[in-house]
């Protein structure tokens, strides 16, 4: 597994020496993918910034900003956010689309120069009153996710792209089929119920996974639960090591 690089925001190709005693990694579909790093203190505290202007973080290819710092006992903590999480919370100009327009427009609007992976049924849909407040109270990030909820669709930023649609849409193209007890998957766990709108699961895995949260997979040999679901959370610690859960979510709809 590639190590996580945090460089200045200002020397984005200058790798920073941060002597790091914990590094907690959460990639999610349910609100913007996190790192928590903690470095002792006063060890290079002097190149931690001012949050959102400070540092960047690379983990697996994926960009990530400094949006926190906290004391934490003898501990600084750093909170960094989906990079693109983090650009669309700082698009707040006030507009509102009083007419009409396709969903793709409202959310093209929202998230201008985007990279867009859109569900065409939702991106089809009509609506209306699609913005950003007035008060500047409200962000693109928090519209889209608002936006989202009322399409019954989600909304998942992957650093450099966006991925919006129905989780059954999401669900489209499994990425790979998992049995339980093969390749770095231990025991599969799952709740169906007829009275609930989604299915739960989750999975044992190893230091060898490597897909994330917003990723489709195909569970077979677990009768019942065989079939596409999607990735709905996974945390890993660094240095990763021992087994760890991926959480599952799969809707009715």
């Amino acid at each position: 597994m590639r190590q996580l690089e945090i460089s200045d925001a200002d020397r984005p190709h200058r790798a920073l020496a941060l002597e790091a005693t914990a590094v907690l990694i959460t990639t999610t579909v349910d609100g913007a993918s996190t790192i928590e790093v903690e470095i002792p203190d006063p060890t290079r505290a002097h190149l931690i910034g001012v949050p959102g202007t400070g540092l960047r973080a690379a983990f697996q290819g994926r960009p990530w900003t400094q949006v926190t710092v906290d004391r934490r006992g003898t501990d600084l903590v750093l909170g960094f956010e989906d990079a693109l999480v983090a650009r669309l919370r700082t698009l707040t100009e006030p507009f509102v689309l009083t007419q009409p327009v396709t969903a793709e427009s409202a959310i093209r609007r929202l998230a201008p120069d985007v990279e867009l992976e859109l569900d065409p049924t939702i991106g089809s849909r009509r609506v209306a009153g699609i913005g950003r407040s007035i008060t500047g109270t409200t962000d693109s990030w928090r519209e889209l996710g608002a936006l989202a909820t009322r399409l019954g669709a989600r909304v998942i930023a992957l650093g450099d792209r966006l991925r919006f649609g129905t989780d059954r849409w999401l669900c489209r193209s499994p990425a790979r089929t998992v049995r339980e007890n093969t390749d770095h998957v231990g025991r599969v766990r799952f709740h169906l119920d007829a009275a609930l709108p989604t299915d739960r699961a989750h999975l044992d895995v190893d230091a060898g996974w490597d897909l994330d949260a917003g990723d489709a997979i195909a569970l077979a040999g677990c009768g019942p639960a065989d079939g596409a679901w999607l990735i709905a959370e996974w945390s890993r610690r660094l240095p990763h090591a021992g087994t760890t859960k991926v959480r599952l979510t799969r809707s009715k709809e």
